[in-house]
């Protein structure tokens, strides 16, 4: 592409250094997933009961056989198969929370295993264990996603664009997160069943300018101050309690017995995810996996939250149980 030179003005972003600059950039996180399984060969995938509907995409593209393994309360596999050489085994780390996890699984499996580092960006993967990313949920960017993977990689030709998708992150940062809900569910659906791409331009020009050891540390005051004011209440209390200063969370998981309080939480305009709606219909009521489906409430500690929206976040809880 020849460079355009005069006109009017570009976006200027202040590159410092991509975190994850040593993996290979790709348009989003199940697109490294597939791209890795094409590589491995895979024949057949176990995959978490709780997980989102998104990492079924790639294997059914590439008619994958695929199995499901449950998760327990601890949020580890409650078994662990015996792996054939042609078999992968993806494991999520939870929300930065499961790193010892992930070497345990590391030293019992090796190559067989797949990290899913999709909600842990700052964790490091590990030599020689495909691992994937997905900056987008840690980030203001759009799409995204980062595959660590020492087989023959096939890279996708074609380069992604994101100037389309980036509407919910300007319209936030000019007018407000309400306002641009609409074009960000959007934004989401367009990834839905979008073949591998290189990384955007755009998506690693913003991801190279991100302040990342600011960044980390304000997650982690964020998630220490929740974890102070509702270890004691909270479900997952033995998972969160036991964060070291390494882990960088995505969010706080709060488990509670109280169906009403997600919506009166949003009446405060304290907006949460759910993970997973599909996990509901995938599994029983007495599954941990549909439980945690149901109840779990993933509190917000971004980077661009501070102490008085952390203490604004508890006072509205403990008002509300």
């Amino acid at each position: 592409m020849t460079r355009c030179i005069g006109g009017y003005p570009a976006l200027e972003l202040k590159p410092q250094a991509e975190y994850h600059r040593q993996g290979i950039g790709l348009n989003s996180a199940r697109c490294c997933l597939e791209v890795c399984l094409k590589a491995r060969g895979v024949r057949k995938v176990w995959l978490p009961d709780f997980t989102c509907s998104a990492m079924l995409e790639p294997i059914r593209r590439l008619g994958i056989e695929y199995d499901r393994y449950g998760i327990g309360y601890d949020l580890e596999p409650v078994e662990v198969p015996d792996l054939a050489d042609d078999e992968a085994f993806v494991y999520t780390n939870y929300f930065d929370l499961k790193r010892r996890t992930v070497i345990d699984l590391v030293c019992a499996m090796g190559h067989g295993l797949i990290v899913d580092n999709a909600q842990a960006f700052y964790a490091r993967p590990t030599q020689s264990v495909d691992t994937i990313y997905s900056p987008r949920k840690f980030f203001g960017v759009s799409d995204g996603g980062y595959l660590y993977c020492d087989a023959h990689v096939e890279m996708p030709e074609a380069t992604d664009e994101s100037a389309s998708r980036m509407l919910p992150q300007l319209k936030r940062l000019d007018t407000g997160a309400e306002s641009g809900y609409a074009d960000f569910r959007h934004s989401e659906e367009t990834l839905d069943d979008m073949p591998p791409m290189r990384m955007s331009r755009l998506t690693r020009s913003i991801l190279a300018s991100v302040d990342y050891d600011w960044a980390a540390g304000r997650r982690r005051r964020n998630f220490r101050q929740l974890a102070e004011a509702l270890d004691g209440i909270n479900g997952l209390g033995h998972v969160t309690s036991r964060a070291d200063d390494e882990c960088v969370p995505m969010v706080y998981p709060l488990l509670v017995a109280e169906p009403q309080l997600r919506g009166r939480l949003i009446a405060e305009k304290i907006f949460t995810a759910t993970y997973w709606p599909n996990v509901l219909e995938e599994t029983s009521p007495d599954d941990p996996a549909h439980h945690l489906a149901s109840c779990l409430i993933p509190l917000p500690v971004d980077q661009s939250l501070g102490r008085d929206d952390m203490l604004r976040i508890v006072e509205t809880i403990k008002k509300n149980i």
